[in-house]
């Protein structure tokens, strides 16, 4: 019986791992087509994951909501703050200082 629980555990575990590679993959393909978009650079090619909590879709199902944090520079010497925001693997929120984008249902 222990051991049952040590392997779905573990399935546990590798599943969420998984999971949270597959969305920072689409959160960095969001934000350097969203840089792109906007004519400003994406440094060092990274996002940071900085929270993650369970949040209700629109249909009443339970989800997990990552919130990434990057940085950008828009004249090459100030580097800005900007926050992307998944629930599940849709595009939420696209928050880049100094600049407005309007948020569509992005979906990859």
């Amino acid at each position: 019986m222990t051991s049952l629980i040590v392997i779905l555990l573990l399935a546990l575990f590798a599943w969420f791992w998984f999971e949270n590679q597959g969305c920072k993959e689409i959160a960095i393909l969001i934000c350097k087509q969203t840089c792109r978009q906007i004519k400003v650079q994406l440094l060092d090619d990274t996002i940071v994951l900085t929270r993650i909590r369970l949040k209700r879709k629109s249909s009443g199902q339970l989800t997990l909501q990552r919130t990434y944090c990057f940085e950008f520079t828009d004249d090459g010497n100030a580097r800005r703050s900007s926050t992307l925001l998944l629930t599940g693997k849709r595009l939420e929120l696209i928050e880049i200082q100094g600049y407005f984008i309007e948020t569509v249902d992005n979906s990859i």
